[in-house]
């Protein structure tokens, strides 16, 4: 952050909350940012993650930024690779209903897709949590910043618009769900939510562009 003049500082900060407004439950949340106003539920969602220290909030950003879901697609593809094509589909229905979830979404994407077209989601959450390690004492206001900027500068460089973006995210997203009908649920919502977040004028990507200097 130095150098940045004041105005270029809160263009970074609109910058970094617009790459996690993904991860909220729902545009109004997003506008209000529910997410950073209680640290109830910012203890809340680290604990989905089983973090409750500064030690281990580090090590889920650093998995995050260095391996993340990602990690599980590129696993999945490299299974799929060695059974032949008219075969896949059988194999995957033969699979438990987890693993099947996640070798169909494979199967569905990876042909069009490489790993780095998931990876938006991990650099999102890992804004996110480095801001809830912020705001919660867990992590000190340079391990926080180095954490965001880092992702912030990752994402800015692996995706050309906020569109490209959050859609990579919500290709993302979906590899955390573990069933079906979660996962048509979580679909269905999400495209209307993204989808607003593109195209509504008060949605808070509409503040900076994307190409924001950071």
């Amino acid at each position: 952050m130095t150098a940045l003049t004041r105005k270029e500082k809160k263009a970074v900060m609109n910058y970094l909350y617009g790459l996690t407004t993904v991860c909220y439950n729902s545009y109004y949340d997003v506008v209000n940012r529910r997410h950073i106003s209680s640290k109830r539920s910012m203890k809340r969602a680290l604990k989905l993650r089983n973090i409750q220290d500064s030690n281990q909030l580090k090590t889920e950003l650093d998995w995050l930024l260095n391996e993340g879901k990602r990690a599980e697609f590129i696993t999945c593809r490299n299974e799929l690779i060695l059974i032949p094509e008219n075969d896949r589909q059988e194999y995957i229905q033969s699979l438990p209903n987890e693993k099947k979830v996640k070798m169909t979404l494979t199967n569905h994407y990876y042909a069009r897709l490489s790993a780095e077209n998931i990876i938006a989601v991990d650099y999102s959450l890992c804004i996110l949590f480095s801001l809830f390690g912020l705001k919660l004492g867990l992590l000190t206001k340079e391990d926080a910043w180095n954490y965001m900027l880092k992702a912030a500068r990752l994402a800015q460089n692996a995706y050309s618009s906020w569109t490209e973006y959050m859609t990579a995210c919500l290709i993302g997203f979906q590899f955390y769900h573990n069933d079906e009908e979660s996962l048509t649920s979580f679909v269905k919502y999400r495209k209307a939510f993204i989808t607003k977040l593109i195209v509504s004028k008060y949605s808070p990507i509409q503040k900076v562009k994307w190409d924001v200097k950071i």
